[in-house]
């Protein structure tokens, strides 16, 4: 997923083998829109995900295809005739291809609310571009996406009985990034963790979200802290009790210095072994 934000790609993140499923059936509907034509790619955990097995309620085969036809009205691969089309794009006209796909990721975010709340109507479900878990009077927000979700909920329970008052984020479209609505719901909150499943070394903020997060605020005025926290690189598992420990940090730490650093949590110590 953060491998290839920058792509071009439409990226959906799930945090459950039905919503792999339910994504993937929305995510024809967005790609082949008119107004977007762009590739969509559904994220989710490998291994711990891919791996394993859990329920899935399916759909009659008839209203998945009346909910995404397919479109047939301009040129497609057919490989009963195959042609052959050149990848590359000369300096000439490289810059207005590109730009052309900036156009169409910036139309993409409204063509992708209306069919959540098409999906969401037609299928029973209550899809949102970011979910929210006792939110509402937060002081403290987790955000996180894929398959931690259910121990972040888990987590920020055990910090309510606590006496933290703790909510949580669940980040479900990556590209575009929802920042209108992140912003939105995070107002009045006195900071926010970002967990990543992903590290980019040397950045100035390591979590790839965590920058996503922190840039997103920023840029709509807002200054409250972000702190960048990496944990289950590998598909290592994330226990309630780490998040439960992070709300604890984040209540009882000094924002600002907590912000400066990226927090590694579950690594192992390494040195000489000498």
């Amino acid at each position: 997923m953060a491998a290839v934000r920058d792509s071009g790609w439409i990226v959906m993140i799930a945090s459950s083998a039905q919503e792999v499923y339910d994504s993937i059936i929305m995510a024809y509907r967005i790609a082949e829109d008119s107004r977007v034509l762009l590739p969509v790619m559904v994220s989710y955990d490998g291994f711990l995900m891919s791996h394993t097995t859990e329920p899935v309620e399916l759909y009659n085969l008839d209203a998945i295809r009346r909910f995404a036809p397919k479109k047939i009205d301009r040129p497609v691969l057919d490989s009963r005739r195959p042609i052959t089309m050149g990848v590359m794009a000369v300096p000439d006209w490289y810059y207005e291809i590109k730009y052309q796909v900036i156009d169409a990721m910036h139309n993409s975010m409204g063509v992708i609310k209306e069919v959540h709340d098409e999906f969401n109507k037609t299928f029973g479900r209550n899809y949102r571009l970011i979910e929210e878990y006792r939110i509402d009077d937060a002081d403290y927000v987790v955000i996180t996406y894929g398959g931690i979700w259910g121990n972040t909920k888990r987590a920020v329970d055990i910090a309510r009985k606590n006496g933290i008052k703790a909510g949580a984020l669940k980040l479900r479209l990556f590209r575009p990034f929802p920042t209108d609505d992140l912003v939105r719901i995070v107002e009045g909150v006195r900071a926010i963790a970002v967990i990543d499943r992903a590290v980019s070394p040397g950045a100035p903020i390591e979590g790839p979200v965590a920058t996503e997060v922190a840039t997103a605020l920023k840029s709509r005025g807002v200054d409250t802290p972000v702190i960048s926290v990496v944990h289950g690189l590998g598909q290592r598992t994330v226990f309630s009790r780490d998040i439960n420990e992070l709300i604890r940090i984040l209540s009882t730490g000094e924002l600002t210095n907590l912000a400066r650093n990226t927090i590694y949590m579950g690594v192992r110590e390494y040195g000489n072994q000498g």
